[in-house]
């Protein structure tokens, strides 16, 4: 082997591993470092392999074939080169160009934690490995077939990378697979990420291309040496050429075999989930309900018939709202895909836990389970894209594109976006907001930061300059040319803006609650833990709460985090071991940093002190969660478990449904039995609640309505008001429930809450307007 040839691409591929594993989420063998590896390999071994397979030179003949055949190589030009040293070369360049990375990626493991090295191993194997693999087979046609061999190669892979932008433009799929880097998972907020049957039979596939395209080569190259050399044919082969006469028909079965595998693969790729075109997707969600700005795509066996018209005029409520927002063009059309859950989703077009949407495509992609609350947001960008960048339909930093969502819904915790901002500068959590409006500033802080922010930021420059220079901005044009100033300047105007919001020291637990939380490129053994904590959910969903232990404890050993600690607790819970619970918090309570992360969880710590009949410590824990007023729907947990502590002749009975020890079904049963003198309010807004979960809205109106300020927390009752509103909504008594709704501003006056009045009021009148005369197509 050509020892200088074999150190540069091994020095190349050296440096360039080091440098990927400086990276955070890079740094240790997973997926991110396995797919940055594959993305280098038609670029270094590759074009090594090129030089190897046509630079090698048959061995020296006599008479008219040894003729032929110095004058076939000469100058490098097209024909068959491949030797037994060349083969040999080119294995032992792709030996080292995946050993090289695989030992850096190894040896990181000394200095970062590699949480899942046996998954880090296999994403090794099935993106760079069976990348190498392609990427030598196509060197080798090249260098069988074309005169331009390197043009011809960098022209296929150039093509074979930016393949996956044209399904993802034309298609409603967001991640890819191909035959370079294996698997593309798409930008979106999924943290867990597995090796599916998909990805390897993927694999499977681009093995066969290789096969075939080594095929392919010999054939082609074997009948051009016999074109230039028929006197040299010997009877039993071609001396030097290694293409013996017999092995011809070999070679050709196993290309037709081949070819024909790939084929099939092409034919049936959205059956074998590689591709999702909007007709299969359609298909396979099988419902269709029509109005006049929508085309919803739908599951019926998740959204019955008599849910889909409550469905479809939610969203025409929402398209009004935003449309008018934005002031676009109501005419317009926008496909709505309403998924069964996030399995159904992640498989169908590659998002798992994030509703998104594709403004250049007029579509949304929802979730059964989420939709309510991101429709909205979603609904947005589809919207704004009458007045986005040509082809994106959207503008290039994404900063402006979330921050528009989000000051057009800013539906976040009990304060507002202005209110937020002021407050993560005040606590020092973000002290250069500017650097959100690059996208790169945007995405490697938490979501929560980058988007609150950036939702503040727009708010603001609307709110102040009105929406059209948003939308020249917005549409491509310069700071400058919408407002006539840089975005430094707007940056600074409007985080002097700010200074006027009183910011209490009694919000600091608050905001750093939300915001001082580190982003997936922070965190520590991110997608290991992720993909622990996604399975023990799907466990407790169940009910299983021992695999559910089992799998929240292993994420726990290999990274300890928030999210895995709270489902350990909840699975504790559920099995009845409350002073599991307790000992994990009293544990974890000595360590600042992760009490810090725990404060809304200590609710779990709460319901194990309630149902273990420690009430007074279990009322301290409720008071101190609800001295932090998360949200909306925390308050309401909060103060009802406050006041079941409260109720001495009920709280031993109520503490099972608190626990979670109890599903709604068996709660409704236990509940509607028994009779409370000291608070019957409190158990007629259990009983309504749970009513109201059952769809039983006359028997919860009924329950909640005549109770109007029952309570000592003004959470609770305007929480009873606001269910009492929910129900009626749905009975559909538009006027009663609006009459609710507007109550519940007597119990928490403040901008967060009068906002979310409004919204509902807003519902009330447009559903009284509509509900009866909107058209509703069917299929």
């Amino acid at each position: 082997m050509n020892l200088r040839k074999s150190i540069l691409s091994g020095g190349i591929l050296l440096a360039y591993a080091v440098l990927v594993s400086r990276a955070p989420l890079l740094n240790y063998l997973g997926y991110e470092y396995s797919a940055a590896i594959a993305l280098i390999i038609p670029f270094v071994p590759g074009v090594f392999f090129l030089r190897a397979l046509g630079g090698s030179r048959a061995p020296r003949e006599s008479g008219r074939a040894a003729g032929i055949l110095r004058k076939s190589t000469a100058g490098r030009t097209h024909g068959t080169r491949v030797i037994p040293a060349a083969d040999r070369e080119v294995f032992t360049l792709a030996v080292w160009g995946l050993l090289i990375p695989l030992v850096v990626g190894w040896l990181n493991s000394f200095f970062i934690k590699n949480c899942a090295p046996g998954q880090g191993l296999a994403w090794f194997a099935l993106l760079p490995g069976a990348g190498m693999i392609w990427v030598a087979a196509l060197a080798y046609f090249c260098v069988s077939v074309f005169r331009r061999r390197v043009v011809w190669y960098f022209l296929i892979v150039a093509l074979v990378l930016l393949h996956p932008l044209l399904p993802g433009y034309l298609t409603p799929r967001i991640d890819s697979y191909n035959f370079i880097y294996g698997y593309f998972p798409g930008f979106t907020y999924d943290e867990d990420l597995i090796i599916t049957r998909t990805l390897i039979l993927w694999r499977a596939v681009t093995l066969v291309c290789a096969v075939c395209l080594i095929a392919a080569g010999k054939i082609i190259a074997g009948r051009r040496e016999r074109k230039l050399s028929p006197a040299a044919d010997p009877p039993g082969g071609v001396p030097g050429l290694q293409i013996p006469v017999f092995g011809l028909p070999i070679r050709s079965a196993v290309f037709f075999l081949s070819f024909i595998a790939l084929a099939a693969a092409w034919f049936f790729r959205t059956d074998l989930g590689f591709e999702t075109t909007a007709s299969s997707l359609r298909k396979t969600l099988g419902s269709f309900a029509g109005t006049r700005h929508f085309r919803i795509y739908y599951d019926s066996t998740a959204i019955p018939a008599d849910e889909i018209r409550w469905v479809a005029a939610e969203h025409e409520f929402r398209f009004d709202q935003v449309s008018r927002f934005l002031g676009t063009d109501t005419a317009r059309v926008i496909e709505s895909y309403i998924y069964p859950g996030a399995s159904a989703r992640r498989r169908l077009i590659g998002a798992g836990n994030t509703d998104i949407a594709k403004p250049w495509r007029n579509e949304i992609h929802l979730d059964m389970d989420s939709w309510r609350y991101t429709l909205k947001h979603e609904l947005v960008h589809a919207l704004a894209s009458e007045f986005g960048m040509p082809v994106i339909r959207a503008n290039v930093n994404i900063g402006l594109v979330e921050g528009l969502a989000m000051a057009a819904s800013p539906s976040f915790g009990n304060h507002t976006l202005r209110e937020y901002a002021a407050s993560m500068i005040h606590f020092g959590i973000m002290s250069d907001p500017g650097t959100l409006i690059r996208p790169a500033g945007f995405a490697f802080q938490p979501s929560t930061v980058s988007y609150v922010l950036m939702g503040a930021f727009c708010d603001h420059l609307i709110g102040t300059y009105g929406i059209g220079p948003f939308k020249t901005w917005y549409g491509g044009g310069s700071p400058v040319e919408a407002y006539g100033i840089g975005a430094d300047s707007l940056v600074a105007l409007w985080r002097a803006s700010l200074d006027s919001v009183r910011v209490p020291d009694s919000w600091r637990a608050h905001t750093e609650y939300y915001f001082k939380r580190g982003s997936i490129f922070s965190r520590e053994c991110a997608r290991a833990v992720a993909n622990l904590n996604a399975e023990g959910s799907a466990a407790l969903s169940k009910n299983d709460h021992a695999s559910a232990r089992a799998l929240f404890g292993t994420a726990l050993a290999v990274s300890w985090n928030a999210g895995s600690f709270a489902g350990m607790a909840r699975s504790l819970l559920g099995s009845g071991d409350f002073g599991g619970v307790v000992r994990m918090f009293e544990a974890d309570s000595r360590d600042s940093l992760k009490s810090g992360s725990l404060a809304g969880y200590r609710m779990l710590l709460g319901d194990a002190l309630l149902a273990r009949g420690d009430y007074d410590a279990a009322g301290r824990i409720y008071a101190d969660i609800h001295t932090l007023d998360l949200s909306p729907g925390m308050n309401e947990a909060v103060t009802l478990r406050l006041a079941v502590v409260e109720t001495p002749d009920l709280r031993e009975y109520l503490a099972p449904y608190i626990a979670g020890a109890m599903d709604d079904s068996a709660a409704l049963v236990h509940v509607s039995k028994l009779a409370s003198m000291d608070n019957p309010a409190l158990l007629a807004f259990v009983r309504g609640k749970l009513l109201l979960i059952r769809k039983d809205n006359v028997s919860a109106a009924r329950e909640t309505a005549n109770y109007i300020a029952p309570f000592r927390y003004p959470e609770l009752n305007g929480a009873m008001s606001d269910l009492a509103g929910a129900a009626f909504f749905r009975l559909p008594d538009f006027l009663s429930a609006r009459v609710f709704f507007e109550k519940t501003l007597q119990y928490g006056p403040g901008a967060v809450l009068t906002a979310r009045v409004r919204d509902r009021v807003a519902r009330c009148d447009w559903f009284g307007r509509k509900w009866g005369r909107m058209e509703l197509r069917l299929r």
